[in-house]
Order: C-alpha cells, then structure tokens, then sequence
C-alpha cells in the first residue's frame, strides 16, 4: 500500500521534488506502535501484534534507507 501511496505522491502531486521525497519517505514510516494496543482491545493476540509491528519498524528502516541512498 505505501508504494502506491509513494507513486501518486510523486506523480501526481505539483510540489517541488525535495517536498515530494520527503512525502515518499514519511509514506514508508512505521506506525505499528498503536497496534498492539488496539489488538488487546479486541481481545486478540497482543505478543504477534508487538511482533509484526517490530518486524515492520524493521522494514520500515531499511526501505527508508534505501530510499534515502536514491
């Protein structure tokens, strides 16, 4: 989903290309940290919610450094 939001923004947005990079790059930023929250609300499995939300800050990283190197 981040990379189709990432492609409009820098597509189809008229800011300048800095504004645009940096919309690409907060588009990949990681949001896990509410989700085991709202996992235990819902009275499902909060320890797999902190898991794939690490695995997912994880990732967020990488691509944003990978992007970053672009």
């Amino acid at each position: 989903m981040a990379v189709v939001f990432a492609l409009l923004f820098w597509l189809c947005l008229p800011f300048s290309e800095e504004i645009r990079k940096v919309l690409v790059i907060l588009v990949f930023s990681p949001t896990a940290s509410a989700s085991p929250a709202w996992t235990g609300e819902l009275h499902g499995d909060v320890g797999l919610a902190g898991t794939l939300g690490s695995v997912s800050i994880c990732i967020s990283i990488a691509v944003i450094m990978a992007l970053l190197m672009v």
